[in-house]
This record gives structure tokens, C-alpha cells and sequence, in this order.
């Protein structure tokens, strides 16, 4: 009874978010932290495995995949401590290992009359490999595992494939010619990865598979491999808005410093700027700060407004110029 009761919330407020041409319109936020095998997920019925969505193949009995703490020189500890998912929490990795780990994502059949706009999938992670022979990389499904394409080759149903942050090219390639992280990343990293359709092709695609490969070659070199913490992912409608111009943007704002400690300065870069709204929400999705009729290209974030955790920010004017990405408050 909660489940439907929840459900018919979820599918309310949605149908509220049409009819009022509102730009808030998240379908899915998730995120999880490795800790425990309960992650937050929000409207879970987009999850196909609810209880633990990021699933290890543990078909494959090489698989290297862990989660747990981490007791190597360079992966000494988590992002959020104290456990993460790294290609194992021991040992160097091994010659000759392809091992991976997934979530897949449906569209429920009470949401048919939605479409995707847009999956956002941010995470922090380390990498240390043998450069330009072991290395990791990213791929996605839309046919239920029978076919696979590394994401930065990504134009399904006319996607638009836009990384942000540390990513590799098509030039980064390791043994095979496959585009991968390699070699190695010096410190924490964080990397984001957005999918944009256009609201034509918005109803073409149901369904996806997010596959994190880890590979390596035949020759053993000590490295530690590939140590993921802290992902989350938002999956959002942009179709039943009403409207017709709609846009996902990145690299348009800028916040210094992130984490927010005290006061954060969150500049906004854009010459033509004019009467934005800025919404904050928390990891529940719950939106906690409205900031309309913005004129300036700066706003600040004061600690004081916030409890400690992460918050995704989603900035838009009238015309529906959106801009999305998150922050940190310590």
C-alpha cells in the first residue's frame, strides 16, 4: 500500500510539473556512498534491482570488482569513508581481466506518457594503470545487454553525449583501441556525463544499461587499477513541459570554493544573462532554496543555509535555458 501510495505521489507531482510548465521536472535522483547496499533512491521503479542497483557481473568469476575499504598505497581510503567500489581492495590487478560492474534503468509501464530528456551521472573516482595498455572506461546498452557502445561514441536516437570534468577522448586509448581512463589521476577526480535528447527523440529510448569496464593487458605492472566513490545519477523530462525551446548547458557555472566551507561565490558565465531562477535540492530530491528573478551573474551560497551533505542545483530562465550540476557543503 505504500509502494502505490508513493507511486501515485510521484505520478501527481509530475503531471502538477506539466501543467504548469514548470522547468522542474526530475523524474530520478540517486545517489549512494558504497556503504551500505541501501542507496537513496528516489521513485526506485525506474531501478530494475531496487535493493542494490549497482550490480557486480558475478558471472564472471575473475571478476575484481569489490566493495569495501581500501588497503593500498595509492587507493588508501574513500572518497566517503570508509568503503568505495574498487577493482580490489587488496591486491594489485591482475594481467588479462576484463571485469564490470552496472545499473540498469527502465521506464515503468505507469510512466509510459513520460520521455527521457536528459541522464546526468556524476561520480568521484582514482585510476592508476599501466598508460595507454590497462585502463577503464564507460559503456551503455539501450538493447538489454546484446549490444554495447563505449559512451563517448554515444548517438542513440540522436543523443547528445557531453562530458564535463575529467573524461577521456577518443585519442585516450589503451590496448585495443579502446577510449579509457589510464595511467594515472594524481588525486581524486570527479567526472560528470550528461545525455541529451532532443524532445523529437525523447520517446524513442526506454530503457538503458551504464556498464563500468576495468581491462588489462597481459603484462603485470603493480598498479591499483580503478576506485569509484559517491555516484548519483538524475534522469529528467523535459517533454511534457509545454514547451518547445529547451537546452542543457555545462560549463556555464562556476563555484569557488566547492565544498562550500563558508561563503561560495556561484558565478554564472554568460553575456546575454537575464532573469534566471536558481533551485537547490537535497539528496532526497526535495527542493530546499528558491532564487528568482536573478539579474546579477553571481549569487552567493552561505554554509549556514545548509546542512552538510551534497545538493544538485538547477539554474533556468523563461526561455528554458537550463543549467544543472551539483555542489558539496562540509
Amino acid at each position: 500500500m505504500k509502494k502505490l501510495l508513493f507511486i501515485i505521489i510521484i505520478l501527481i507531482n509530475t503531471i502538477n510539473y506539466s501543467n504548469a510548465q514548470n522547468p522542474d521536472a526530475i523524474i530520478h535522483f540517486l545517489i549512494t556512498n558504497f556503504e551500505d547496499n541501501n542507496p537513496y533512491p528516489y521513485c526506485p521503479a525506474w531501478l530494475t534491482d531496487t535493493i542494490n542497483p549497482w550490480i557486480i557481473d558475478t558471472t564472471n568469476h575473475e571478476n575484481i570488482w569489490q566493495i569495501g575499504k581500501q588497503q593500498k598505497v595509492f587507493f588508501d581510503s574513500a572518497y566517503s569513508v570508509p568503503n568505495a567500489i574498487v577493482t580490489d581492495t587488496i591486491n594489485p590487478y591482475p594481467i588479462n581481466n576484463h571485469s564490470s560492474f552496472q545499473f540498469n534503468i527502465i521506464k515503468p509501464d505507469w510512466a509510459w506518457w513520460m520521455c527521457w530528456s536528459s541522464i546526468s551521472l556524476f561520480f568521484h573516482h582514482k585510476y592508476d594503470t599501466d598508460s595507454l595498455y590497462d585502463g577503464g572506461y564507460i559503456d551503455i546498452s539501450y538493447d538489454g545487454g546484446t549490444t554495447w557502445t563505449n559512451v563517448i561514441f554515444d548517438e542513440n536516437n540522436n543523443c547528445d553525449f557531453i562530458p564535463y570534468g575529467v573524461f577521456y577522448s577518443e585519442n585516450d586509448t589503451i590496448l585495443g583501441g579502446i577510449p579509457a581512463f589510464t595511467g594515472n589521476s594524481n588525486d581524486w577526480t570527479e567526472t560528470q556525463l550528461i545525455w541529451y535528447w532532443p524532445k523529437e527523440y525523447g520517446m524513442l529510448t526506454d530503457s538503458a544499461i551504464i556498464r563500468f569496464n576495468f581491462v588489462s593487458d597481459s603484462i603485470y605492472t603493480s598498479k591499483e587499477g580503478w576506485m569509484i566513490d559517491e555516484i548519483y545519477f538524475l534522469l529528467e523530462d523535459y517533454c511534457n513541459i509545454g514547451i518547445e525551446e529547451n537546452s542543457i548547458q555545462i560549463n556555464f557555472v562556476k563555484i569557488s570554493p566547492n565544498p562550500v566551507t563558508d561563503i561560495s561565490i556561484m558565478e554564472f558565465k554568460n553575456e546575454q544573462f537575464e532573469n534566471f531562477t536558481l533551485a537547490i535540492y537535497n539528496i532526497t530530491g526535495t527542493k530546499i532554496k528558491v532564487i528568482q528573478n536573478i539579474k546579477e551573474n553571481k549569487v552567493e551560497l552561505n554554509r549556514n543555509e545548509f546542512k552538510k551533505g551534497i545538493y544538485l542545483y538547477r539554474l533556468y530562465n523563461t526561455r528554458l535555458n537550463i543549467y544543472t550540476g551539483k555542489f558539496i557543503v562540509e
